[in-house]
């Protein structure tokens, strides 16, 4: 498998996927990275990772897609967050849409009173079939390389630009991208987890 990402990364091939949000209260902030920067195939999993900073008092909740708040969205997903005051916790869930979903909402959910305590919307953009889609694994914020003129008369091209950390760790969540880049990364920092997800998505 590291033969493998070498290879990769010789050839210059790169993956990257962000979108950035805060909540309106100062004292909880909130960042949301949906699907490849945004874009996503339709009923095809994408990861949604959430970073909450907690400067208010102690949070036992979860984070929430739900479709009362996004439509198209493909049921309620959720994952726990527990955040003491004056810390930062970091997950992933995996959402499901439809392709008419056109934003995410995320909304911070207190257990004890059911009190949504910060929420962030995000856009989304639905791929059409034929569109290729490429994810750049880069330190670069901007992604060093643009690949997407790497495609066929007619069909359209999207680029996501990725760090290491936003691999998923789920092989499904990586069915929608045609092809992985790594550039000017060092892949040491990858999770056996985010390892065997890439070689599924290899044979795949």
């Amino acid at each position: 498998f590291a033969l493998l990402l070498t290879l990769f990364a010789l050839l210059g091939f790169v993956l990257l996927p962000r979108a950035a949000a805060q909540s309106g209260d100062s004292l909880i902030e909130m960042e949301v990275e949906a699907a490849f920067d945004g874009f996503f195939r339709d009923e095809q999993w994408f990861p949604v990772r959430v970073t909450v900073t907690n400067n208010s008092d102690p949070i036992v909740g979860r984070v929430i897609v739900r479709p009362e708040t996004s439509r198209g969205v493909r049921g309620s997903f959720s994952v726990p967050m527990e955040l003491p005051t004056n810390s930062v916790m970091s997950d992933v869930m995996y959402v499901a849409a439809q392709g008419v979903t056109t934003q995410l909402r995320v909304e911070l959910i207190d257990d004890q009173d059911e009190l949504v305590l910060a929420s962030q919307t995000v856009p989304l953009r639905a791929l059409q079939a034929t569109d290729q889609l490429y994810t750049v694994i880069t330190r670069s914020a901007a992604g060093s390389i643009d690949m997407t003129g790497a495609v066929a008369d007619g069909l359209g091209a999207s680029q996501a630009n990725w760090d290491v950390d936003s691999i998923p760790d789920n092989p499904a969540a990586l069915a929608s991208v045609n092809m992985i880049v790594f550039t000017d990364v060092d892949t040491n920092g990858l999770t056996l987890a985010q390892e065997t997800a890439l070689e599924a998505w290899v044979v795949n």
